[in-house]
């Protein structure tokens, strides 16, 4: 497996300089790229060639292209940039997203994106069907580095808060609020009613709960819980009891 986040990958290559063109289509033909989702593709794509020294989302150089041309943001790698997008798989990319792109600088401005970008969006409208859809790896999901985290009852090891007191797999499990792995906050405040680490512990104890607070004008009580930057949760499923 290649990694985890494809951001990484493009900032290490970009170490070795413009020409190491071939390198970079090794990475994104690999059968083991490892992506939580085609987006993040695009996103180092664009990182690379605009030679952006921060990990931007594809958004943050549309709006660059307001007030410049591409051939200043991307530069020399304007060619490399046209090749580049033919190994992003857009119609994997979701309805929603597609619909952004249509509308925005990057396709105004680049004839291959914008070509790219209508013909996803024709194939979710319309839909292909055939051995071209089977044959064509544009249509074919890549590796996920999404984990599926089956919660069974309080005290098992495969919630998502045990995952990240093993820091995700890497050592024995420790408290992941006293690990800095998350952070949680409550509608109420501190007290032993709401003590994160006490939440957060495999051992249950009925005396977490949030009280109520005022928002908008009504009475609302939550847990708020941030598991770190560079991790999403795709699907969370609540049990009231």
């Amino acid at each position: 497996m290649i990694s985890t986040s494809v951001h990484i990958i493009f900032v290490e290559v970009l170490a070795f300089g413009p020409g190491n063109l071939t390198n970079i289509i090794c990475i994104l033909q690999h059968p083991d790229l490892t992506v939580t989702c085609e987006e993040r593709v695009l996103n180092a794509i664009l990182i690379y060639c605009s030679q952006s020294k921060e990990l931007n989302a594809w958004d943050r150089v549309d709006e660059k292209l307001l007030n410049s041309m591409p051939e200043l943001i991307f530069g020399e790698r304007l060619n490399s940039l046209d090749l580049f997008l033919s190994f992003v798989r857009f119609p994997l990319l979701p309805y929603e997203v597609l619909k952004l792109l249509e509308r925005s600088n990057l396709s105004r401005h680049i004839t291959t994106f914008r070509r790219l970008v209508k013909e996803a969006i024709s194939f979710l409208e319309v839909g292909l069907t055939g051995p071209d859809k089977d044959l064509n790896v544009r249509f074919q999901h890549r590796r996920s580095s999404f984990r599926e985290l089956q919660f069974i009852c309080d005290g098992d090891s495969n919630g998502l808060l045990y995952f990240a007191g093993t820091s995700y797999g890497e050592h024995q499990w420790v408290n992941p609020v006293l690990s800095k792995r998350v952070s949680i906050t409550a509608s109420s405040p501190v007290s032993r009613y709401t003590d994160p680490k006490v939440l957060v512990s495999r051992t249950y104890q009925g005396t977490s709960f949030a009280g109520p607070r005022v928002e908008d004008g009504r009475n609302t009580a939550w847990w708020m819980v941030d598991i770190g930057p560079d991790h999403q949760v795709w699907i969370v499923l609540l049990w009231r009891v």
